[in-house]
């Protein structure tokens, strides 16, 4: 018998996450989730065989090798598609997909949230287009991708690589003066495009450089709480007045 009545994450490495968890459990309420990896069972071998930061949109996963791998999009979308079927198959109700880039189309036959369609309209509805943002990729062979998909969405935008899961000082000292630099050239506002960073990065920034910082994985976890918003089982616990 599969299981119901539960949101689905996948994301594209491996689990466990703890960071994902930490960041999305906040607005899930008493709603199960399972979070699955679409490199889940995958040799290191295969996954390195997988890597190309040439490649067409490279998708920044830490998995595989020291520094992770960077994998074109028509080279992980199958692995995330498989993720996502036995998320369904399990009993999903819903299902989100743990990643900022632009990854292409999915099927699914329940409601699905693709965080890198989302991100885009969040920001459009409340910093707007008419004034310039800079944008945060996980890697250099992303940042030409990210910024046609950026420019294609309306926006005026310079777009900047800081590895997310390096130290976190060396994080902090990067996202501070590259970052600066955008805004310094007249950048209103800034996107963390890339799961690798949570709210820790964005608030430390905003502190620092005054402007609006939104985060993908925070936008997304409080995304995913519309479907725990209905989802959420009937308490159990008795109303029955004690003596």
């Amino acid at each position: 018998m599969t299981d119901t009545g539960f949101i689905g994450l996948a994301t594209l490495g491996r689990t466990p996450r703890p960071d994902f968890e930490a960041a999305f459990a906040p607005h899930l309420g008493r709603t199960p989730a399972r979070m699955t990896g679409a490199l889940d069972g995958v040799s290191d071998e295969e996954a390195v065989s997988l890597h190309d930061p040439n490649g067409d949109y490279p998708i920044h996963i830490p998995a595989g090798q020291e520094g992770g791998i960077d994998v074109p999009r028509d080279r992980i979308r199958p692995y995330v598609q498989r993720s996502i079927d036995a998320l369904v198959t399990d009993g999903a109700d819903a299902v989100a997909v743990l990643c900022a880039g632009d990854l292409g189309a999915f099927t699914c036959s329940v409601p699905l949230l693709i965080a890198g369609q989302l991100i885009p309209h969040i920001v459009k509805a409340t910093i707007g287009t008419d004034q310039p943002i800079a944008v945060v990729t996980p890697n250099v062979g992303q940042v030409p991708f990210a910024q046609a998909k950026w420019e294609a969405d309306g926006f005026t935008v310079d777009v900047v690589a800081v590895p997310p899961y390096s130290t976190s000082e060396a994080r902090s000292t990067m996202l501070l003066e590259r970052c600066s630099a955008l805004i310094d050239a007249g950048a209103q506002a800034i996107v963390l495009d890339c799961f690798g960073f949570g709210a820790a990065d964005s608030q430390q920034l905003h502190r620092a450089v005054g402007v609006p910082v939104l985060v993908a994985r925070e936008v997304a976890g409080r995304a995913t709480g519309m479907f725990a918003s209905y989802m959420e089982p009937e308490s159990t616990a008795s109303n029955t007045n004690e003596g």
